[in-house]
């Protein structure tokens, strides 16, 4: 089942939206084709209604598109290797990829338009979502007795990046580690919350990365020809890419490095303009490029050093390739004001001290002495990645297993299915 989505080659990332595509269409041809895509995705809602509603062992995977499939696929894979169970796959992405990896078992509905009316009256056993904010934003608790899990799709903590009350309406939630389970205990008795169903899960996109890394011929030895810094920020208004980021790839090439610059898919949606003001720049810089494609791992693979700000791609990186992060000290992304009432220092302030080195903004010129200084000490924090990676992660090598046997228990309990 092939959950592996492509990317355009081209700028922009983002596929174009239907209303891109009507864009100068009269508004009456553009009503007719809003009207085809809703009646199209009535139709999606009904078989999906009528096929959950038939399985009393239902389980529903709800992604907002191709970028999130990543953080379930190993997961799903396991559930169909290892159980007779189906997976009903609602996507919010006309064309997302995962469509061609349709069978008898996993059965994929586009649905976007009418979601909010839908996912209220879900009859399933089980729906897995990795977006957050259930029964804060469009997107509803089924109202009809489904049980909704979380997984996570960052390595980090939850309470100053998620929103305050973020996972309030979830009933399990598949923590990566023990710092998350802790920050959601800590919230509960904080504000007075029922206690949720706290699962040891991990992350199987970190397995996936870190058995790709080790399996490539080029992982032991020494670095050979030009070091390659990978730039990979947030998505947050004060990002790297909008802090004299030019300067340091400019710098950085001088002192012999190639530079990647890969900016969040959020951030090129949300600031066009400056992603093509961007990509010129660098574009005009010898060794420096622009990379769009957020579903390769590539880059990251390649990357001697890793250069962000607040983006959890810093763990991904950090646990995976066991190599040193350097963290441009710009403003925090904070989107729960009220982060610091549980008294627990969040992750991606308390571990930037073991996976690397910070730079504040005021010593932007010194970027290429401390990366070339980090590319010779980086075995040095080998060990301290790896020590920081186990105290951190729950079932490391084996999560999409651990999470895909919950699931089975947990499904097959209401009609009595059997476990491969």
């Amino acid at each position: 089942m092939p959950l592996n989505p492509t990317s355009q080659a081209s700028f922009p990332l983002t596929p174009p939206s239907s209303l891109d595509k009507i864009q100068g269409l009269d508004r009456g041809k553009v009503g007719v084709l809003v009207g085809l895509q809703l009646i199209r995705e009535l139709g999606s809602f009904r078989r999906c209604m009528r096929a959950v509603r038939q399985d009393p062992r239902s389980l529903v995977f709800y992604s907002e598109g191709a970028t999130y499939s990543r953080y379930v696929e190993d997961v799903i894979d396991q559930v169909l290797h290892r159980s007779d169970l189906k997976i009903y796959y609602l996507t919010s992405q006309r064309d997302d990829p995962v469509f061609a990896g349709a069978d008898e078992r996993f059965i994929v509905f586009h649905i976007d338009s009418w979601l909010t009316w839908v996912m209220p009256f879900i009859r399933a056993r089980a729906i897995v979502m990795t977006m957050p904010d259930l029964g804060n934003l469009h997107i509803k608790k089924s109202t009809v007795g489904a049980h909704h899990f979380y997984l996570f799709h960052g390595i980090g903590s939850m309470q100053m990046v998620l929103r305050k009350g973020a996972l309030d309406f979830f009933d399990s939630i598949f923590c990566v580690g023990e710092h998350q389970s802790q920050e959601i205990r800590k919230t509960e008795e904080v504000y007075g919350l029922a206690k949720k169903t706290l699962i040891e899960g991990g992350y199987p996109l970190l397995d996936r990365m870190y058995a790709h890394f080790l399996s490539r011929p080029e992982v032991e030895g020494d670095v050979v020809g030009p070091p390659m810094c990978l730039i990979a920020p947030s998505w947050n208004p004060k990002n790297i890419l909008e802090c004299g980021v030019v300067g340091m790839i400019e710098g950085l090439v001088k002192e012999g490095w190639r530079v990647v610059v890969r900016p969040h898919p959020e951030w090129i949606r949300h600031s066009p303009d400056k992603a093509r003001g961007l990509a010129d720049q660098v574009e005009s810089v010898d060794a420096a490029e622009m990379e769009i494609d957020a579903v390769s791992n590539d880059s990251l693979y390649e990357a001697d050093l890793l250069m962000t700000d607040w983006s959890s791609i810093a763990f991904e990186y950090a646990f995976a390739t066991e190599r040193p992060v350097l963290y441009i000290d710009t403003p925090p992304k904070i989107n729960n004001p009220e982060y610091e009432k549980l008294g627990i220092p969040p992750t991606e302030i308390a571990l930037r001290v073991e996976l690397g080195l910070i730079v504040g903004l005021d010593g932007l010129e010194r970027v290429p002495e401390i990366a070339s200084n980090l590319l010779e000490c980086r075995a040095q924090f080998q060990e301290r990645i790896r020590t920081c990676r186990d105290r951190h992660v729950f079932n490391l090598g084996r999560s999409a297993e651990a999470i895909a046997d919950h699931l089975i228990e947990f499904c097959s309990a209401a009609g009595g299915g059997r476990t491969v």
